[in-house]
């Protein structure tokens, strides 16, 4: 099974995804993972480096 996932990111932000693309990581903060009831915490968990 392939994942996919997609990050928004605003234009006063744009330069974090070039960042992010160029070292390899991403994050959240920690009051955004618990949206939700935590599932996003549990999504956010689970992902992995890589293409399948």
């Amino acid at each position: 099974m392939t994942r996919s996932y997609y990050v928004y990111v605003g234009r006063e932000h744009a330069g974090n995804l070039g960042v992010g693309i160029e070292r390899s990581v991403w994050g959240w903060r920690s009051s955004a993972l618990d949206l939700s009831g935590g599932d996003a915490r549990r999504v956010a968990r689970s992902m992995r480096a890589g293409i399948t």
